[in-house]
This record gives C-alpha cells, sequence and structure tokens, in this order.
C-alpha cells in the first residue's frame, strides 16, 4: 500500500472513529425513545380537526407531545397510548386514563436494561393559532438547545404559550463539527440586527467526515418546521419538515437582509464550479398539508417550491451582495383561485417560511463563508376566518 493509500485509509478510520462516537453519545436516548403517541376516541373531529390528528409521530429529538385540539374542546381526560422502543418500559403505563386538564401529564421510559431513562411531557392544547393581520418575527426568542447547549434554537410567544415553529438544520451540523461552540453553527444569534438581534446564517465547512460523505458544506438555514435527525444521514434533504399549520390566506411577506457570498462555489465533491457566485434564498409556501389519502404530509427539501399540493409561493428575487441592511417584498403569487375556507379554518394548509445562506445547499452546493443575515420579517394575510 502506498503512502497516499495509507493516508486516505486512515482519514477513513478517523472519520468512522469519530461517526461512530458520535451516535454512540445518543445511544442512552435510542434505548429509551416514544417514537408514535395516539389516542383512541368514537368521534375524533369532535375535538380534532383531522382524524389524523389522534397520531402524534416523535421525532427522535422531541421530549415535548402536543396533541392539538379545537379551541372550543373540552380537554381533560384521555388514554393516550404509545410506541416505545423495543424492550422499554413507560410509567404511567401505554392506555391508562389520565386527566390533561390540569396540564401536561410527564411519562418515563426506561430501557431495558433499566440503565437509562428519558422522560416526556405530553398534553392535550387548545388551538392557538396566530389571527393577526400582520404577523412580525422579530427573531427576539431565543435560547441554547437544553441537551448540550452546544446551539441555539428559536421560537415564539403568543398569549404567554411558547410555540417551537422554527427549525434549523444546526442538530445535523453536530455530527460532523461535535465540539463547534454556538456561534460557529451555520445558524446562530447576531447583536447587530434591524431592531435588537437578528438570524446570521453562514454556510459551513463540515470537516473530514463531511468531506468523505459527500456532504461537504452545511448552509446556514431557517425554516417554519422541525428538523428530524433520523433521516439526516440517508436523506438530508427528508429531515427538513417544512411548514406549520396556517389558517389564513397569506398575502405578502417582507423583512430585511445583508448578504456576503462566499469566495468559491464547489459542488458535493469541492469541486470549484469556475464563474458561479453564491446566491441566498429566502421564500415562503402555502400548500395543502395532507396527501392523497389524507395523512399529514409536510413539503421537505426534495419538493417546497416544485410539490403539486402548493397553492400559492413568495420568491424573493435579486438578492444582492450587501453590507448594509436592504429590504425585501414580495406578494405571494396563487396558482389556484380556490382557497378551501373549511379547510382553511380546519388546519389543512401550511406556510412554510425559509431562508438560507446558499440557495444549492440543499444538493450540497455553495460556497463556504456565504453569510446572510435575516431579520424583521412581517407576514401580512387577509383578515382571519371565522
Amino acid at each position: 500500500m502506498n503512502h497516499q493509500a495509507k493516508i486516505l485509509l486512515t482519514s477513513v478510520v478517523v472519520a468512522m472513529v469519530t461517526f461512530s462516537s458520535c451516535f454512540k453519545s445518543e445511544l442512552p436516548n435510542s434505548e429509551c425513545d416514544i417514537t408514535q403517541a395516539w389516542i383512541h376516541i368514537e368521534n375524533p373531529t369532535d375535538i380534532f380537526y383531522q382524524k389524523s390528528d389522534t397520531l402524534v409521530n416523535v421525532l427522535y429529538t422531541d421530549t415535548t407531545i402536543v396533541f392539538l385540539c379545537k379551541k372550543k374542546s373540552q380537554i381533560s381526560e384521555f388514554s393516550p397510548q404509545f410506541i416505545i422502543t423495543e424492550g422499554a418500559t413507560i410509567k404511567p403505563e401505554s392506555g391508562t386514563k389520565q386527566n390533561f386538564g390540569k396540564g401536561a401529564v410527564t411519562y418515563t421510559v426506561t430501557s431495558q436494561d433499566r440503565e437509562w431513562q428519558r422522560q416526556y411531557t405530553v398534553s392535550f392544547q387548545a388551538d392557538n393559532s396566530t389571527t393577526s393581520d400582520k404577523i412580525l418575527y422579530g427573531f427576539e426568542h431565543y435560547r441554547l438547545e437544553p441537551k448540550g447547549k452546544a446551539y441555539y434554537e428559536w421560537y415564539e410567544v403568543s398569549e404567554g404559550q411558547e410555540n417551537a415553529i422554527w427549525g434549523s438544520g444546526n442538530e445535523g451540523y453536530q455530527i460532523s463539527k461535535s465540539n463547534a461552540r454556538p456561534e460557529e453553527y451555520p445558524t446562530t444569534i447576531c447583536e447587530d440586527g434591524v431592531k435588537g438581534h437578528c438570524i446570521k446564517l453562514t454556510t459551513c465547512d463540515t470537516g473530514t467526515f463531511g468531506k468523505l460523505s459527500k456532504k461537504p458544506i452545511a448552509a446556514g438555514n431557517i425554516f417554519t418546521g422541525k428538523f428530524d435527525l433520523s433521516v439526516a444521514l440517508k436523506e438530508p434533504k427528508r429531515a427538513t419538515s417544512m411548514g406549520i399549520p396556517w389558517k389564513q390566506k397569506p398575502v405578502n411577506i417582507k423583512g430585511y437582509y445583508k448578504y456576503k457570498p462566499g469566495e468559491k462555489v464547489t459542488d458535493a465533491t469541492l469541486k470549484v464550479l469556475e464563474g458561479k457566485t453564491d446566491e441566498a434564498d429566502i421564500y415562503a409556501v402555502f400548500y395543502k398539508n395532507r396527501n392523497a389519502e389524507g395523512e399529514y404530509a409536510p413539503l421537505s427539501g426534495y419538493d417546497t417550491k416544485t410539490n403539486e399540493r402548493i397553492v400559492a409561493i413568495a420568491d424573493v428575487q435579486n438578492i444582492v451582495p450587501c453590507e448594509d441592511w436592504q429590504e425585501f417584498n414580495c406578494n405571494f403569487k396563487y396558482l389556484t383561485e380556490e382557497i378551501d375556507s373549511e379547510l382553511l379554518g380546519g388546519n389543512g394548509y401550511n406556510l412554510a417560511i425559509v431562508a438560507t445562506s446558499s440557495a444549492g445547499g440543499a444538493d450540497f452546493i455553495g460556497a463556504i463563508g456565504s453569510t446572510l443575515y435575516i431579520d424583521e420579517i412581517t407576514l401580512t394575510c387577509e383578515s382571519a376566518q371565522e
């Protein structure tokens, strides 16, 4: 074996060991997880908007399980059932009746070998969807994620309740750069906003493992929805579950940005794409959130702009490099004039607001160092449906 081959083999082994150790540190959680929660009631639409709302798929990182009910529902006693990791046990037991009228109930899952435990809170919450014609997102509500405090996450506050509507790819980046400080992640905070803080999105190098797996960059991104780490390695595009239920017809989205593209645009093999300049992307998509089978099916990185269930899109154009704050202002373009008012009032539509430092980041095309700042996003909607 020649010298270069030995170096390559060593790099592969190091990357595999590093990657393995990342997941070994998460192994305790994988031995005591809830993967699904559901309830059985005779007439589910008396309480829920859709029959499918009686089932909640629990992401790998979730410890909060929320069943969203109609505002006028009488939230009281339910008997939730759970699918948990094989061999694990749960207390209170699956299927036992609990009084949720007094608030969330804590469930503890214990691994088969009794060495690991994980706690989940389960609640039935009345829908408190925003009904204002103008909604401002200033990104002032943020914190370090609770598990390892490695990176930032954002949330909104409505009627005194925290709503974790924002997702990012930070959790996936942690796999390749587990020692990164919070401010070194692709999506982080910046104090120099239009007002207060803003979001800073940076296209980052993913290190040795990223290069070997042909995922050499991680574009900074922020979106309404959730990031699913459990599928991030096999299908990175599917890890971004885009959008949240939305009960108003969006009309316009505007806000402020600053942008500086990185020096060299590369592809998934780190080949430099000569003559190409990196571009940021800011857009919003309004779409039907159920598939043909009636199942909840949020858009992902595969089809956020192309899915046939998209009703309207606001795609911000001409995002130019600039050192000072620039305003963007974009109307929604409706692909159909028909809006189902019953579906709209019943949480049958989702709204995804998305921003990223590299438009081709989902395919690992972009320039390391490209930086997009976002602040003061205002969404304008038609009057709330009664």
